[in-house]
């Protein structure tokens, strides 16, 4: 390796932009007699040097090892993309901030990074994660909280359902007289949600399938959309993940069902979705993108005065 080289091509890229030896030691953080032994050929940069020189002159180390400045921009644009990297700190495990502010714990430690091809196209070219970013993998680690399963209860209503915001059992709307519609009611500074059984649809009402009444079906649930993401962030509930039970309280004679948020409890309940109903609208717009039911951002402003004491 010519060191001679390296010196002239460091001396002429400090020269071009107007550095003295010694601004150029105090940005790179060494002596100015290092940089005057790397100039005159006598000494070669350390692998920390050689950092502070592409961040201050844009000298890279290939550029550094064979004394000769690339003029392939790609293949130079390209080696200062790996460059920023050293610096870069990679996140593996621990707590992080979803899309709706909540926090939830995340290990990346399993996860594959796919390449960009040439000109950033796609490539089939798949590395693991901590490969990519040379960090050791964190094992999975044991909820400490974790739930034990416990049995369907046709009694509560669930909340948080997979794409669901709430399921009701078949047997809680038997009670309500068989309704075939509904709206969701809340009463924040009550500190509850719930529904209301209208006996004809008005406007923004949740349709009941009549199916529902004839034995086969455990109940009917509703997906949420943007509007079940808000009234999952009003309930509290805190995770994606979380399925929420409620103990409802049937209010027959104003044909409502509240439930009191302080009552929620977070479960782990193995049900099967197949047995539970969508309604009608949800079927021929399961495909939709993220569209709210018409109609139904305006019923939540429906309240009940309040409701007996518990």
């Amino acid at each position: 390796m010519d060191y001679e080289k390296t010196g002239r091509l460091i001396r002429r890229k400090r020269k071009a932009l107007g550095l003295t030896q010694l601004q150029l030691s105090e940005a790179v953080l060494v002596t100015p007699q290092a940089v005057s032994l790397w100039e005159k050929g006598n000494r070669f940069p350390d692998a920390a040097a050689q950092i502070m020189l592409f961040q201050v002159l844009g000298l890279n180390p290939v550029e550094l090892l064979t004394g000769l400045e690339m003029y392939d921009e790609e293949l130079k644009q390209g080696i200062a993309a790996h460059m920023r990297r050293i610096d870069e700190k990679a996140f593996v495990a621990g707590s992080a901030i979803d899309e709706d502010g909540n926090e939830e714990y995340l290990n990346l430690s399993s996860y594959m990074l796919a390449m960009p091809g040439r000109y950033g196209s796609p490539s089939d070219t798949w590395i693991p994660y901590t490969d990519f970013y040379n960090v050791a993998p964190v094992p999975e680690r044991e909820e400490k909280h974790a739930l034990t399963a416990s049995p369907y209860d046709p009694s509560m209503v669930y909340l948080n359902r997979h794409h669901a915001i709430l399921v009701i059992p078949v047997e809680i709307l038997e009670k309500m007289g068989n309704p075939l519609f509904f709206n969701i009611i809340q009463n924040k500074d009550a500190g509850w949600i719930g529904f209301q059984f209208p006996e004809e649809p008005d406007q923004g009402e949740i349709d009941i399938p009549p199916a529902v009444y004839s034995g086969e079906w455990l109940g009917v649930r509703v997906l949420g959309g943007e509007f079940g993401r808000a009234l999952c962030k009003e309930m509290g509930i805190r995770r994606g993940k979380d399925l929420i039970s409620v103990e409802p309280v049937l209010l027959c004679s104003q044909n409502a069902v509240v439930l009191p948020l302080d009552r929620a409890k977070r479960v782990h309940v193995d049900m099967d979705d197949s047995r539970f109903l969508l309604p009608m609208w949800q079927y021929e717009e399961i495909w939709a993108e993220d569209e709210d039911p018409e109609g139904e951002e305006s019923s939540q402003d429906e309240t009940l005065e309040a409701y007996p004491e518990i």
